[in-house]
């Protein structure tokens, strides 16, 4: 099995440079996690907690938890699939329609795990939802 690294690029589509940014945007959040010292501070803060969501507290983590992660790994393998597949979408529909159409697709994966347990006090970080969708 080989993991994808790399892919053929669109000819003649937009320049993919929300998808660089949102990588850029992304491996900066988890640089500026690191410098908390407890690693769990910036989590609790900015992470989506359902049930903090739910009782109408904190819904700007609904966009901050995207660019959040649990660890090294789970950037890495963000970053993979939003380098490998992103661009080639973003260059197909156009710069607004892709940041929209991610946000979108975070917020969906966002509500989709408040739904399955509002009285969660776990935080929910990551952009998995948005790559995914």
């Amino acid at each position: 099995m080989i993991f994808p690294i790399g892919d053929d690029q669109i000819q003649g589509g937009h320049k993919p440079v929300v998808s660089y940014a949102l990588i850029f945007l992304n491996v900066l959040a988890y640089l500026w996690q690191c410098t908390d010292p407890s690693g769990m501070l910036h989590v609790m803060e900015y992470g989506s907690i359902p049930n903090e969501i739910v009782n109408g507290v904190d819904i700007h983590t609904f966009f901050t938890s995207m660019f959040l992660h649990g660890g090294p790994m789970h950037l890495i393998g963000n970053m993979v699939f939003l380098w490998v597949f992103a661009d080639n979408i973003e260059s197909v529909i156009g710069s607004p329609k892709f940041i929209l159409f991610y946000f979108i697709a975070g917020l969906a994966a966002s509500f989709a795990h408040i739904y399955t347990d509002m009285g969660s006090t776990i935080p929910c970080v990551g952009a998995s939802g948005a790559i995914a969708g």
